[in-house]
């Protein structure tokens, strides 16, 4: 607690020290606030998404799930998910293939960026998920990587004729993207999120705007972060 009547989080260290044959002690004061408000930004950012979202540890076990993930695995809370046992969660096709991604782990290498998992919820519905993995090192700590659960994933593809253009639209329920950053959407090696988020290189959606600016058309895009995002092109009748 500072004077003014803040508080702030810091970081306290001590050792013992010798000063002319006396004893003492030296205690190192460490500033983290920012580090924690951080912290707490992200856990809250987590807590409040739409998406399922946990946070497994380098043995696949999951440290953390938000409601969303609970409600897609058919829990109320964390205590009951981590009481059953990981085998019974799981189809036997999907718990054999999470071993093998607990071994990659273990081992050190790569698994799929986005992968599908089949789960037995507790009133025996069986229900296919898609797993994208992210943040790869994880501010909550220890070797630990997040993904992004959701169920029903959908792509809609349309057409619509005008009088002088074709116009294509593409949407669909993923990450989304911020709008402030659309500008970047297209260009080549721009990723509206980090490499070590999602998967990717950046070039998709530069091809498509070549592709269609090469046939004096037009594209561009329109999205939210965790609902999902649309892209639409004009090209001219070639008749």
């Amino acid at each position: 607690m500072r004077k003014d009547g803040t508080k702030r989080w810091v970081h306290l260290s001590g050792a013992a020290i010798k000063i002319d044959g006396k004893w003492g002690g030296l205690i190192s004061v460490t500033d983290i606030n920012d580090r924690k408000l951080a912290e707490e930004n992200f856990r809250r950012s987590l807590d409040e998404s739409p998406l399922g979202v946990r946070i497994v540890s380098e043995d696949g076990e999951t440290v953390y799930a938000n409601k969303r993930a609970l409600e897609l695995f058919g829990y109320s809370d964390q205590k009951d998910f981590n009481r059953i046992p990981t085998r019974e969660r799981y189809t036997r096709e999907s718990y054999e293939a999470f071993l093998i991604r607990r071994e990659k782990r273990r081992e050190g290498t790569p698994i799929p960026g986005n992968y599908e998992i089949s789960i037995i919820r507790p009133d025996g519905e069986i229900r296919y998920l898609e797993v994208f993995r992210f943040l790869r090192s994880s501010p909550l700590g220890g070797k630990r990587e997040g993904e992004m659960v959701r169920d029903n994933p959908r792509v809609e593809i349309k057409g619509h004729d005008r009088v002088e253009e074709v116009e294509y639209e593409v949407k669909d329920n993923g990450v989304g993207f911020d709008m402030r950053y659309a500008d970047k959407l297209f260009k080549l090696f721009h990723r509206s999120h980090g490499a070590d988020e999602f998967p990717g290189d950046g070039v998709g959606l530069a091809i498509c705007r070549r592709i269609v600016e090469r046939h004096g058309g037009r594209i561009w895009g329109k999205g939210e972060p965790d609902v999902g995002e649309k892209e639409r092109s004009r090209l001219k009748h070639e008749w």
